[in-house]
């Protein structure tokens, strides 16, 4: 009598069990091929000025211009401000007639090279994410990837429709225009360079440039 009740417990525990698998099984051809997609909470969905907050918080500066035409004055103003010297370096991704850079005088435009840890370097941007302040750099043949950790101060010019609220937005993005090749190099750029060794108190420039300016371009 005892052995015929373990068996029976045995075959009830056996066909709980078998159940339970058909019920998981069952259920398989629910789930989604893919995951949902991620929803980005409304905080983080800042635009522009969640931009320069979160880019002043790791000590960039910005400023806003109208066109395209006013980054030369706006380069000038802050190397002026600054007390820096009026050797530019200006990358090839800045697409701006040497007309309008002459305007600026007294600048003193070059294509380079960077002086290690001396000049100014001015670039274009490829985008900026306003979740986090970032810069998005990428490398190319007229940009050497380089020169963005050579320079001790770095400006760059981002169209305000090119800043973007996350980084989701910013893949999408690039797999949009970027189908076959990606560039070799992206670099996300948020504030100067800096130490970060525990114990050791932060020092602006330490492997980079010391200063980071960015201007907004509205139009």
């Amino acid at each position: 009598m005892a052995a015929a009740q373990v068996m029976s417990s045995s075959a009830a525990a056996r066909d709980s069990i078998l159940q339970a698998i058909r019920r998981a099984r069952a259920g398989a051809d629910a789930v989604p091929d893919a995951p949902p997609a991620y929803r980005t909470p409304a905080a983080l969905l800042g635009g522009i000025e969640q931009f320069c907050a979160y880019a002043g918080e790791e000590a960039a500066t910005s400023e806003h211009v109208g066109r395209m035409e006013d980054v030369p004055p706006a380069v000038l103003r802050y190397v002026t401000g600054q007390g820096l010297a009026m050797r530019v370096v200006v990358a090839a991704d800045l697409d701006l007639d040497a007309a309008v850079w002459a305007a600026a005088q007294p600048l003193q435009i070059t294509g380079g090279p960077v002086e290690r840890d001396g000049d100014t370097l001015v670039t274009g941007c490829y985008a900026g994410v306003a979740e986090a302040g970032a810069l998005i750099m990428l490398s190319s043949s007229g940009v050497p990837n380089e020169a963005k950790f050579l320079a001790a101060t770095h400006i760059a010019a981002v169209r305000a429709v090119d800043i973007l609220p996350t980084f989701e937005a910013l893949w999408t993005r690039l797999r949009g225009d970027f189908t076959d090749r990606w560039p070799r190099t992206m670099n996300w750029i948020v504030g100067p360079s800096r130490t970060a060794d525990l114990g050791v108190p932060s020092k602006l420039g330490a492997h980079g440039p010391a200063r980071v300016h960015i201007i907004i371009i509205d139009a």
